[in-house]
């Protein structure tokens, strides 16, 4: 090798990737459990859960229900109260257009039934931006190329450490009968106007100290399974950087995710995840595109567990942010990246 050159292969990791993988593996166990049985506001779980990583306490204050969950995971933990508004609930039977049946929850969402108070931690986000922030010279141990780092690649996908959310809106449990006629839950869905806020953004994997704020539309659907599962989450709305000089953007969002334990499947569709998300300014001399995330992933049925990869495209065009100087720059720049992610899911 020349004296000075910059190595292309960061061999000083090689020996601590084995390692890495089976912490993912540890942490995916602890964190990425699901219930047999999706969980929703007043239905108990005893009994019919193995292992989880949610945990869900109820109350009832008078006829209306209130009560609080925390969920944890290695890319994202939160933590939520919530309050039945309409102690008098419709009851929703299971309809095989599902289209027709979000789409009802939609527009009844006008009618708010629930207020959510929610706090989001991103832990991977957050150790990486604040690694690269505080200790730059240990940040770089992780880097497997010049133009690859491991932390930022495990982190992607976050533009904040941390965020409090404000829910106000419907959320239906849809029932259905099984083959002995019993009432049970065959899905849930949730929709109204969600106010997220925070002190801390993400920039070129750099913690930025800036309130600001997002205001959204929000449409979200589960359904589970003994086997299988299918979970998607859309998000429309607008986003105040709250940076001079950094344009606030319309927002819209789309993520999904498929798994089925019993089956060994190529497709691109089954035991697979989807993210989606594109910011455009709302206002300027050149409207165009701001932010652009596409993440695809793809599991397999391991036994107890799925596991696979999740490879991911950002790109984003704005004022690259200038550490040393703790500003952004004046001028315009194009960044892109792709990133890779364990998958665990048990």
């Amino acid at each position: 090798m020349i004296d000075g050159a910059t190595p292309l292969f960061n061999f000083r990791l090689f020996n601590h990737l084995l390692s890495f993988f089976l912490i993912v593996a540890f942490i995916g166990r602890l964190f990425s459990a699901v219930p047999d049985t999706l969980q929703t506001p007043g239905e108990s779980t005893a009994g019919k859960v193995k292992f989880s990583n949610r945990y869900d306490v109820h109350l009832r204050l008078g006829t209306r229900e209130t009560g609080a969950s925390i969920v944890f995971g290695p890319y994202r933990v939160y933590e939520s109260i919530y309050v039945e508004l309409q102690p008098k609930r419709e009851l929703i039977f299971w309809e095989q257009n599902e289209l027709k049946l979000y789409r009802d929850l939609l527009i009844q969402s006008v009618k708010p039934e629930f207020l959510f108070v929610e706090f989001t931690e991103y832990p991977l986000s957050w150790l990486s931006s604040a690694i690269a922030t505080k200790n730059p010279e240990f940040y770089t141990y992780f880097d497997l190329t010049p133009e690859f780092n491991l932390l930022r690649s495990l982190g992607a996908g976050y533009q904040e450490p941390w965020s409090m959310s404000i829910f106000l809106g419907k959320l239906g449990t849809f029932w259905d009968l099984n083959e002995n006629y019993d009432l049970i839950v065959a899905a849930s869905g949730a929709a109204g106007l969600v106010a997220t806020g925070g002190l801390y953004q993400i920039f070129d994997n750099y913690l930025v100290r800036s309130n600001w704020m997002r205001l959204e539309w929000k449409l979200k659907g589960a359904g589970k399974t003994r086997i299988s599962s299918n979970h998607w989450d859309i998000k429309m709305g607008y986003r105040w950087y709250g940076i001079t000089n950094l344009p606030n953007t319309i927002t819209f969002s789309l993520s999904r995710l498929r798994t089925n334990k019993g089956m060994f499947d190529w497709g691109l569709m089954q035991n697979s995840s989807f993210n989606f998300e594109i910011q455009i300014p709302a206002k300027g001399p050149n409207n165009d595109l701001s932010r652009l995330y596409i993440a695809f992933g793809k599991v397999f049925p391991m036994k107890m567990l799925l596991a696979g990869i999740k490879i991911g495209y950002g790109f984003e065009h704005r004022q690259l942010y200038d550490r040393q100087r703790g500003a952004f720059s004046a001028e315009k720049q194009r960044i892109s990246e792709i990133y890779f992610q364990p998958m665990i899911i048990f």
